[in-house]
Formats: structure tokens, sequence, C-alpha cells
């Protein structure tokens, strides 16, 4: 067998469970029929037997009918050979070891389909199941949601469930989370309105669209936020060289800082207004680092009037 026949007998693997019996029986077939060998799995093609010529006295074979008969039956037994070994080279070995007592290429592939319609059917209701419990969560790629269906779709078909397109549409709506929603609300108003039938390309290419566009505002929503941060970020490192000296704060009112002058302003008023009430001038408070910040925290804990007390017999 030469490579260009080698490539017409290239028939994937029959599966042990039953679930490409339908893929594997078509492309089977097809390579056999490239080779004209086809009718072989069809009718039972007996073996030739050998052409006889009735006498008075007896029945005799010609030499030139001998010879045919050796051809027809040598180009069948190739024939028939031919197609065991193709069967035999793309089924699993437990399959194998059960038809390889049949004699003929018919009753092999006879043999070989009893085994695997019944098994296919159950992958088929598997497989079905399986396409009406999936699900497509909030932030899972819808795209690759919808290969997934289609893919199992098309699986279902090679095993000979094929769906309708109404159905198989209301499995892909069926799969779909909440933000779809309004989508899907058009989709099947333009159906009612349109008299038509749900189509499950409609359906997947506006929601692709639909999740496209979720995918470009998240995006830009993102980037949105990392100029902010950055923006933050510069301002803060510039604050090093002085860059604080237009920032107001919001508790204050002042320039060049944020949140720091929250007590000291507290503690100014407070100040003021004990001056106000004893009428009599505050003694500064010392402009040390260290005193500075005790003075402060004193007057905030004891009060006005026991600070000023306390700071005079100081």
């Amino acid at each position: 067998m030469t490579s260009k026949d080698s490539d017409i007998f290239k028939v994937p693997k029959l599966l042990a469970d039953g679930s490409n019996w339908i893929t594997y029986k078509d492309r089977l077939r097809w390579a056999l029929d490239a080779r004209g060998l086809s009718d072989h799995l069809d009718d039972n093609t007996s073996e030739p037997q050998p052409s006889t010529v009735a006498t008075e006295s007896s029945t005799t074979t010609t030499d030139s009918e001998q010879r045919g008969y050796v051809i027809r039956l040598e180009k069948w037994r190739v024939a028939e050979a031919t197609i065991k070994q193709c069967i035999a080279s793309t089924v699993p070995d437990s399959i194998f070891n059960r038809v390889k007592s049949k004699k003929t290429a018919k009753e092999v592939w006879d043999a070989v389909g009893e085994i695997f319609e019944g098994r296919s059917l159950m992958v088929a209701i598997d497989l079905r199941q399986k396409m009406q419990n999936l699900r497509c969560g909030e932030n899972d790629n819808a795209r690759t949601h919808f290969d997934t269906l289609c893919d199992m779709n098309e699986r279902l078909s090679s095993m000979g469930v094929t769906l309708a397109d109404h159905e198989f549409g209301s499995i892909l709506i069926g799969s779909l989370p909440p933000i779809y929603d309004p989508t899907i609300s058009s989709i099947l108003a333009s159906a009612r309105l349109s008299k038509t039938t749900l189509d499950p390309t409609t359906v997947i290419n506006l929601i692709t669209d639909d999740y496209d566009r979720r995918i470009v505002t998240r995006k830009k929503g993102r980037k949105d936020d990392k100029d902010v941060a950055f923006s933050a970020e510069g301002a803060s490192r510039s604050g090093k060289s002085g860059g604080r000296k237009d920032v107001k704060c919001h508790n204050c009112g002042k320039k060049g800082h944020f949140k720091v002058a929250r007590l000291d302003s507290l503690l100014a008023d407070s100040l003021k207004f004990t001056e106000s009430i004893t009428r009599k001038p505050l003694p500064q408070l010392p402009n040390s680092p260290v005193y500075a910040p005790f003075s402060l925290l004193q007057l905030a804990m004891i009060g006005p009037s026991k600070f000023l007390t306390s700071t005079a017999l100081s």
C-alpha cells in the first residue's frame, strides 16, 4: 500500500465508550468507498465460485474460466482482508477480541455496530444532560462558554441526535448569568415580533458583543483607577521637595498639610475660649519640639483652667 493509499485510510480510533461511533462509522465508509470496497459492508458479497460448462457426459471447466475464477477469488480475498484490517486497527482491543472470529468483513462490521449502537445512545443522553447543566459565570469568558456548548452540540449531532435551532438556542440562553438579561430580553422580543424561531447564531453574536463591551468598559475603569493612583503617588513624592505647599486641608482649610492640623486647630480654639473667659493673656507654649507636643496633649486632657494653673506654677 502506497503512502497515498495510507492517507486515504486514515480513520480515527473508535473510543471504547462509543462517543464517536457515528463519526467513526461515516469516515470508515468514506475511506472504503474511496477504494471501491464499501459494497462489502452493505451486502454479504459471497466468495466467488468457479465457472463450469455442462456437457452430455460431464461438467468441465476451461482454462480461461479457471484463470478468471482465480483472479476473482484473489480480488475478493484482498478486499475482505483490507476491510478487516481497517476495522481491526481502529477498534479497541476488547472489541477486536469479540469480533475476530467472524468470517466475512460484513459479519465483523455488523458485530461492531451491534455493540456500539446502544452505547452511543447512552453517551448522547449523558452529553445532552451536561449541556443543559452547563452554566456561565458573571466573570467567565462568554466566547469560551459558547465554544464549549457548540462543540458539545456537534458531538451530539455526530451521535445521531440533532437539536432543533430553537432548542439549542434555549440551552444557550438558559446557561447565561443575569447580567445578560437586558440583551436576552431584546433577543426574545425581536424573535416574537418577527414571528421567527430562536436562532442560536443570533444569540451567540449578540451576547458576545455584549460581553466585549463589558470587557472594554472594565479595562477602561481599571485604567482610570491606575491614573488616579499614579497622580496621588506623584503628589506624595513631590511633597518631599515642597510639592505640598499648594495642598489644602479639608479639615481646617489651611494649605501645606492634610490632617495634621486638626488637633492644633481644636486646641487653639480652646485656648481662645479660655482667654475670653479669664480675660488674661495665656502663657506662651514652649517652642521645644519635645515639650510642645506634651503641653498640647496635657491641655487637651486636663482642660484649659487646670492647664493654666499648672503652667503658671511651673
